[in-house]
């Protein structure tokens, strides 16, 4: 029962070396749960790999390629 409420307790303190923080600022949010589950390598590593089946997909089937490239990161032009 004490391992249920410690895991759903809120979480309002950023741990350092994490997206906690800037997730927390960017969205508004009061704690950084909601970050955590979008910042997890879990979480990244099965978007990418969806991602990749989507690729493939669309140049297989309709010839679409997918290209793209960063042109400026904050206030850095490339």
């Amino acid at each position: 029962v004490l391992a249920d409420l410690a895991r759903n307790a809120p979480l309002t303190r950023p741990r350092p070396g994490h997206a906690d923080l800037a997730g927390m600022q960017k969205y508004g949010f009061d704690e950084a749960r909601p970050v955590l589950e979008r910042a997890s390598a879990r979480e990244t590593a099965a978007r990418v790999a969806l991602g990749a089946v989507a690729r493939s997909f669309l140049k297989e089937t309709a010839g679409i390629e997918i290209v793209s490239h960063v042109t400026e990161l904050a206030s850095a032009k490339a």
